[in-house]
């Protein structure tokens, strides 16, 4: 899995980032059963940008909860990081907030 940001190298309160995240576990209906309850769990993330340290929580940015597409792909645009600083990146599970990637961003 690998999380890429366009700039890589943003500028706070300035640049808008596309984030793309690639390598992600693909939902598969193929494996639907209609007659399983409860039928397959959806794959279901959020992205979740820690601010610096020094910064409050309140500055934290979260995406909307989203699913990938058949490639294991998801862009999301834009980002705005509000201070600059070491950001952490983090793709997480919506079923149970579990990490499943992490990567730094340096903004200026």
């Amino acid at each position: 899995m690998a999380i890429t940001a366009v700039p890589a190298a943003p500028t706070a309160a300035e640049d808008a980032v596309a984030i793309t995240v690639t390598g992600l576990e693909t939902n598969d209906p193929a494996t639907y059963d209609a007659g399983t309850y409860p039928t397959e769990t959806e794959n279901r993330y959020y992205l979740k940008a820690v601010a610096p340290a020094g910064s409050t929580p309140a500055q934290d940015l979260v995406s909307e909860v989203w699913s990938c597409d058949q490639d294991g792909e998801k862009v999301l645009l834009p980002w705005v990081f509000p201070v600059a600083g070491e950001w952490t990146l983090r793709v997480q599970k919506a079923a149970d907030d579990s990490i499943a990637q992490s990567q730094a961003l340096t903004v200026a």
